[in-house]
């Protein structure tokens, strides 16, 4: 039989009162374990959103130099050497810069007379990402 004082659990048998709960070093343990699972959690977050970032200019980026490059190509004897520009709202953030150059070649002699080189830069973020493009035209006057 078990005699009871005031203080609850306690016996007065000698023994030791079972305690309920965890002891410090378990919490210590558990929340270090939390943490790092929270830190890990935040930094695949992070790179989820850098390689959404990544795909969306990769998938843009040809599509809007293709688009330049196509609008050169049409009006190819007006264009100035240097131009640089932006997509306007459609496409915040996003840039351009082309260059047309005539092409010196001793492989194709005379022919290169007529060749233009192409090349158009789409940036993105103030040029944290760039994409180049370079064609060459055979341009007829």
């Amino acid at each position: 039989m078990r005699h009871h004082t005031d203080e609850g659990n306690r016996a007065t048998n000698g023994k030791t009162p079972f305690c309920h709960g965890f002891t410090l070093l378990e919490v210590m343990i558990a929340l270090s374990i939390i943490s790092i699972v929270i830190t890990a959690v935040f930094n695949l977050q992070a790179q989820t959103v850098v390689l959404n970032t990544n795909a969306q200019f990769d998938t843009k980026a040809p599509f809007l130099a293709q688009f330049e490059i196509a609008e050169i190509i049409a009006d190819i004897p007006n264009h100035r050497e240097d131009q640089a520009g932006d997509f306007g709202d459609e496409f915040p953030g996003y840039a351009w810069r082309s260059s047309v150059k005539d092409i010196e070649s001793e492989t194709i002699g005379s022919f290169a007379e007529k060749m233009k080189q192409i090349n158009v830069s789409v940036t993105f973020n103030e040029e944290e990402f760039v994409y180049t493009l370079t064609t060459y035209r055979l341009v007829q006057e």
